[in-house]
């Protein structure tokens, strides 16, 4: 298994995010009955995607009986809780999903009656991303390893929600006076609005 993980690793496929660049991140979702699968990469300057990380994230059993719309905002919510360090900042991202419905849920929050709903829109909301929609013959990257059964070795899944919102706003805090203490640095900030943009 090690030599795997290290073959991994040193793959020439494997690349840093690029923060600099202005290059298109994109992050991959896909959601099963059993899982979540994510793909985290970015297109380099020969228009390739280079990965940067890959993940799966079992589903609970009550999760599993979600309904579809549900599941799949439960997926992007998970998806971006899990890599919410490496995107956070990142001014052009994209999401791909294979569910057309899931734009019209995070647009139109007002209309979700769940309170779990809103507040996974909520917290979706804190990034700035572009969602696409994806056919699902042609999503087959994060497709695959999402239908992958769970196994009694998997390491338990925190569901800590509130935790994970306030470690966004505390890192985005810390962030924040870091920059404005620097030389040189305006203390002019502007608020945007964060939302899904349609494709």
């Amino acid at each position: 298994m090690r030599h795997l993980k290290d073959a991994i690793c040193l793959s020439p496929t494997f690349h840093r995010l690029n923060y600099e660049s202005g290059q298109e991140v994109i992050l991959a979702v896909d959601t099963s009955l059993m899982a979540v699968r994510y793909i985290l990469s970015q297109e380099d300057d020969d228009r390739k995607r280079y990965l940067n990380c890959f993940g799966l994230l079992m589903l609970t059993e009550v999760e599993s009986q979600y309904s579809q719309a549900k599941l799949k905002l439960c997926g992007l919510f998970q998806a971006l809780q899990a890599v919410w360090i490496f995107i956070f900042g990142v001014a052009n991202l994209t999401v791909e999903m294979d569910a057309k419905y899931v734009k019209g849920m995070i647009n139109n929050p007002d209309l979700q009656l769940n309170v779990t709903i809103n507040q996974w829109i909520t917290d979706i909301l804190l990034f700035n991303f572009c969602l696409i929609h994806i056919p699902a013959t042609h999503h087959t990257g994060a497709d695959g390893p999402s239908c992958c059964p769970p196994s009694e070795k998997d390491p338990p899944e925190e569901d800590d929600f509130e935790g994970w919102l306030d470690s966004i706003y505390s890192f985005s805090i810390s962030l924040l006076n870091n920059c404005l203490s620097l030389p040189g640095r305006s203390t002019n900030i502007s608020r945007n609005s964060t939302h899904a943009t349609p494709a």
